[in-house]
């Protein structure tokens, strides 16, 4: 598993005269806009993908463009994606062993996703909660894998309306657990659950929904869209107002990785093993 950097992509439409120049980085886009408009038009409803984007520009107001304000002229239109991930990094596991299956692949990838040093690794049964999540930190993985999935569910149960409040307020959070141990896990954000029937949701081959996905795009590259492993995961997420980003081979409405905006930040969740 690949801990990686959030991103942050812009699209600009340009106004020559009645004609738009639609132009777009990454994934990063938006919906709403005809191709031409005259002064007196009724104001449309602009749609961003992904969601939680801010549009800007003459004659916005949210996300409802109106063309009488714009006036006549040359005007951009921005939709921007917030920063995310900008400030401290956290990875936050249990201190019963050095990581998940006793190697520190969770480290490594920190290391490669954010440089070494430029992180702070943290333990559920020690970790000052209020020191960790303030508008200072833009990052935090938390890690419940192998023999650490019964100290995550403590530490969830105790401080998931932080966790919550934190990511509405802009915080960017990866959640994830691949358990040999307990059974389901209350994750929060709107009723998720960490599906764990004590082996029988083991999955083996993935695909990845959506090969541009930022995720797959790195930094550290190549990436896979098919991946395998004994096992990929132990888990599924259970939830309501996700995309699914990685889902089993067989069966695609079993998602191992899903995703979804909250309040300001963004929140994902997985049941994914570390890399082999």
């Amino acid at each position: 598993m690949k801990i990686l950097k959030p991103f942050w992509q812009l699209l600009t439409i340009v106004f020559v005269g009645s004609t738009i120049f639609n132009v777009s980085y990454a994934q990063c886009d938006f919906t709403g806009l005809d191709e031409i408009y005259c002064i007196d038009d009724p104001a449309t409803e602009l749609v961003g993908d992904p969601e939680g984007g801010t549009f800007e520009g003459p004659g916005i107001d949210g996300s409802t463009f109106d063309p009488y304000i714009a006036g006549e002229g040359v005007h951009e239109i921005t939709y921007e994606l917030r920063p995310g991930g900008t400030g401290d990094k956290y990875y936050i596991k249990s201190n019963n062993r050095v990581g998940p299956w006793s190697n520190t692949q969770n480290n490594q990838a920190m290391d490669l996703a954010f440089g070494v040093g430029e992180w702070t690794l943290a333990e559920f049964e020690t970790v000052v909660v209020g020191d960790v999540f303030v508008p200072e930190t833009g990052f935090v993985f938390i890690d419940g894998s192998d023999g650490m999935a019964t100290e995550l569910a403590t530490f969830l149960a105790a401080n998931m309306a932080t966790i919550e409040a934190w990511v509405d307020a802009g915080g960017r959070l990866l959640l994830n657990s691949a358990p040999n141990e307990g059974g389901d896990i209350d994750f929060g954000f709107g009723g998720t659950t960490l599906n764990y029937d004590g082996g029988a949701s083991l999955t083996w081959d993935v695909n990845v929904v959506d090969a541009l996905h930022p995720a797959l795009l790195g930094p550290e590259t190549p990436t896979a869209t098919v991946m395998a492993g004994t096992w990929y995961a132990h888990a599924l997420i259970l939830g309501v107002g996700y995309t699914t980003i990685i889902v089993d081979v067989l069966d695609a409405t079993e998602v191992v990785l899903c995703e979804k905006p909250w309040g300001a930040g963004h929140v994902m969740m997985g049941g994914m093993t570390t890399h082999g």
